[in-house]
């Protein structure tokens, strides 16, 4: 069931509020955090800084073309580096002012969400859906962490909301739906190409309904062939080094690292039970039993006060102090955290 009906001036102010106060909550965390980037987080950054400075907007770059831009991005797709070196041009290049960005990808996902919300079961609940979302720990955590997953996320949901919207039977099926959604998928590959996980089963079940209806066959050839034609272009230039990233970052560094393989059944169990030397701190469990991620992060928080600093280094811009980003969600958990990390000491005889 959709609700079409205008939305209200006071509709748009109250989304506004949450997301204007979500933001404010942002700055002061950050202003607070002093610490140094990690190590992914400092990665992201100095790739929206080389974007920024390849686009010819920060000091220190000039634009060479087309190839030269590509060549930036030789694993991950150049979209969010292009507009968060956009970004820097004009809030600043250090952690805090990069990182207005990602409220800028956290508003775009708000209104998705809200708009998504309206449409299923009215206005008040599409608040209560941002609002909720806002209030999201985890979600709070992606806020002022710089690296991919709000951008994939924000842009994720966009191409599922605007699919849905193009296949309804009901004011469904328009020239302008079928663009808008086919460019919502093609920046979320842009993004990063993991997006077609979430994305090619519902693309290619609309695909499939679309091709008995006539109007809508052309619509989804024509959205099929830009988005084609938007990610072709880096994905030609950059396959090799995208598939071995890939395969490196994923598949070796994973087996390296102890995790499962990413087709047997332990996978699947792997997010809700870390075993120990998994956790990217590096934390080692004293009675070496797998314990459930939330208590793994609490007992490693526990062996490491200090959070975040620790020994890592990272090349040529930031360097960082240990520990992982989860690690600012894992200080909620400290008041536990010193009988979770005693419960094997007492297990033993």
């Amino acid at each position: 069931m959709t609700n079409n009906t205008p939305r209200p001036r006071w509709w748009w102010w109250a989304l506004l509020g949450i997301w204007l106060l979500s933001t404010a909550v942002d700055r002061l965390w950050l202003h607070a955090d002093q610490g140094i980037p990690s190590w992914d987080q400092a990665e992201y950054l100095s790739s929206a800084l080389e974007h920024g400075r390849g686009l010819g907007l920060i000091e220190g770059g000039r634009w060479q073309g087309w190839q030269a831009l590509l060549d930036l991005s030789p694993k991950i797709p150049p979209l969010s580096a292009l507009i968060s070196g956009s970004v820097m041009a004009i809030a600043g290049s250090s952690f805090d002012q990069a990182s207005w960005v990602l409220s800028l990808w956290h508003g775009l996902l708000l209104v998705v969400v809200a708009c998504w919300g309206r449409e299923l079961a009215g206005g008040g609940p599409g608040l209560l859906a941002a609002g909720l979302l806002a209030l999201a720990p985890a979600m709070a955590d992606h806020r002022v962490s710089f690296t991919l997953d709000l951008p994939l996320t924000a842009c994720t949901t966009t191409a599922l909301w605007l699919l849905g919207r193009w296949q309804r039977r009901d004011q469904g099926g328009t020239w302008p739906q079928a663009i808008s959604a086919a460019l919502a998928i093609a920046a979320a590959v842009l993004v990063k190409q993991s997006a077609l996980l979430v994305l090619a089963p519902p693309a290619f079940w609309v695909l499939s309904r679309s091709l008995g209806q006539q109007r809508r066959r052309w619509q989804s050839f024509a959205a099929l062939a830009l988005v084609m034609g938007l990610a072709l272009p880096w994905l030609h230039h950059n396959w090799i080094s995208t598939l071995g990233g890939t395969e490196r970052a994923v598949i070796t560094s994973g087996a390296e690292e102890g995790d499962p393989g990413p087709f047997g059944a332990a996978q699947r169990a792997d997010p809700v039970v870390m075993q120990p030397g998994q956790h990217e701190g590096d934390h080692q469990s004293q009675g070496g039993d797998a314990l459930p991620a939330p208590l793994w992060l609490a007992q490693g928080s526990a062996q490491n006060p200090e959070g975040r600093r620790g020994q890592h280094q990272q090349g040529a811009l930031f360097h960082q102090h240990g520990g992982s980003d989860g690690q600012r969600c894992a200080d909620g958990l400290r008041p536990g955290a010193a009988l979770i990390a005693a419960l094997p000491a007492a297990q033993q005889p």
